[in-house]
């Protein structure tokens, strides 16, 4: 079983922000992104958060759109009900619109 180490979350969350900033300098004019994730658990709901809520302060003024997977009817996780609710709370604190599936 694989222990959480923050320090591995810390490296992939600054490699998904620079990426997204690299993506960002390389346009000729940058509107905003579209960020798929998903609200279940595991790393789409917790780092797809923290994504949602580092580009919402990175990129304040552009456009920022989730397509988010919802969770199975019976249950994967015991606690994806909770984590789809953490989830969209930070949807609609920061994306400008959601498509959920």
């Amino acid at each position: 079983m694989h222990k959480f180490n923050e320090e591995e979350d810390t490296t992939l969350h600054q490699r998904a922000m620079e990426a997204l900033r690299h993506e960002a300098e390389k346009a000729d004019f940058f509107l905003g992104t579209v960020i798929t994730h998903s609200l279940a658990g595991g790393t789409g709901s917790g780092l797809g958060s923290r994504l949602l809520d580092d580009y919402r302060d990175t990129f304040n003024k552009a456009y920022l759109m989730t397509v988010s997977v919802w969770p199975s009817l019976h249950g994967e996780t015991p606690l994806q009900h909770y984590n789809s609710c953490f989830s969209l709370a930070h949807i609609q604190e920061n994306a400008d619109a959601c498509i959920n599936f």
